[in-house]
């Protein structure tokens, strides 16, 4: 099957928007303020300007991810959405705001049911979920790495469909953007499908090992955040 997956620059972003999901996800963007209500910096609010169009987005709202989205331009200054007003009369007038083509998912994904499958590739700093599957709030838009967007859009049961997402199905997806993301997307057919069956060993052992121990024999590392499987011998 030849892939039609985001280019290899391609950034992928998860968005807590609670409070302004339901304007936002029929209006076809997000907003945001440029700075704190106190004047200063956030760095969930300067990535707004690091969005690029085609950059895929997913959204977390009341525990679940529901839609994912595909970024249709690059952040611009724009007023605060009078729908915004309720929600956020602290916030500045003016923000960043990109508009996104958003597509629900058949089936949400429930965070806190599935936390511990995608623990191990939550971003270490600036992480958009709490240890447990809570949002954090804090963060409305953080970077999050292909292979966890993948997992989450797997998990929801769903062939996506949507322009700029392949139509691989099942576990296809999440094996080809590691791939990518390994630099070995470019290898024949035989040796693909010897590292794919490879880091599905991998992850099976890493989960039995967990299951049984809860951390790294050898070392007594228990962040599973820092715990992978590969380049092992018996």
């Amino acid at each position: 099957m030849k892939s039609s997956l985001p280019s290899a620059g391609t950034r992928f972003w998860w968005v807590n928007h609670s409070q302004s999901s339901r304007y936002e996800l029929a209006g076809g963007y997000l907003w945001s303020p440029k700075r704190e209500k106190n004047g200063t910096r956030s760095q969930a609010y300067d990535n707004m300007m690091l969005i690029q169009p085609g950059d895929p987005i997913l959204s977390f709202v009341g525990g679940r991810v529901s839609y994912f989205g595909i970024a249709t331009g690059s952040a611009r200054e724009a007023a605060r959405p009078t729908t915004h007003n309720e929600i956020g009369e602290h916030w500045s007038n003016v923000g960043w705001r990109v508009r996104v083509r958003w597509t629900e998912l058949a089936v949400a994904f429930v965070v806190r049911e599935n936390f511990d499958s995608i623990a191990p590739f939550l971003p270490p700093k600036y992480s958009p979920l709490q240890k447990g599957g809570g949002g954090n709030q804090k963060l409305y838009l953080t970077e999050i790495g292909p292979i966890l967007f993948a997992k989450v859009v797997n998990g929801a049961g769903r062939r996506t469909g949507a322009r700029g997402i392949d139509r691989l199905g099942g576990d296809e997806l999440v094996d080809e953007l590691t791939l990518r993301t390994t630099g070995e997307s470019g290898l024949e057919d035989t040796e693909r499908e010897r590292l794919i069956r490879a880091r599905h060993g991998q992850g099976e052992f890493r989960e039995a090992v967990l299951g049984r121990h809860g951390r790294c024999v050898v070392t007594g590392v228990a962040d599973s955040r820092l715990l992978v499987a590969s380049d092992l011998l018996p």
